[in-house]
């Protein structure tokens, strides 16, 4: 009889170190941080790749572009397609500041991730809400 009663109270108290687990796991990382910081690493990587795209543009024109629509990929068809937020579907703000200086612009879920991707540096820290980035093509 202590045999069986033993395997039911080390069951129940591996059930409740499970529950008390997954309570602890979504307590520390709710499900809708999860997915506002994935939302931000996506807008992060979207205005990563409009900058190499626009300085690409800056070196083969002598200029940036006036509007984003202007820049075509390889097979002729429009970089922009992609360069949408990923839950309003519009497109990432963008604004020529100077000859050589624009201006980046996203509505970002959260707060940036202390521990965010170290290649995306310009668009690394960032606010909740609506925030801009100021790239200049001549910097690195």
């Amino acid at each position: 009889m202590r045999t069986k009663s033993f395997g039911r109270l080390l069951a129940i108290a591996g059930a409740i170190a499970s529950v008390t687990a997954v309570s602890v796991s979504i307590c520390l990382n709710p499900p809708s941080a999860v997915k506002a910081h994935a939302l931000d690493r996506e807008r992060m990587q979207s205005l990563q790749q409009i900058d190499l795209t626009i300085r690409a543009y800056y070196h083969n024109h002598q200029g940036l572009p006036e509007r984003l629509d202007l820049i075509e990929n390889k097979n002729g068809l429009s970089a922009q397609s992609n360069w949408r937020d990923p839950v309003t579907h519009l497109p990432y703000e963008y604004e020529v500041m100077s000859k050589s200086t624009y201006r980046l612009c996203a509505d970002f879920s959260a707060d940036s991730e202390k521990d965010v991707n170290p290649y995306s540096v310009a668009f690394r820290d960032h606010h909740k809400g609506h925030d801009c980035f100021q790239q200049d093509v001549n910097a690195e």
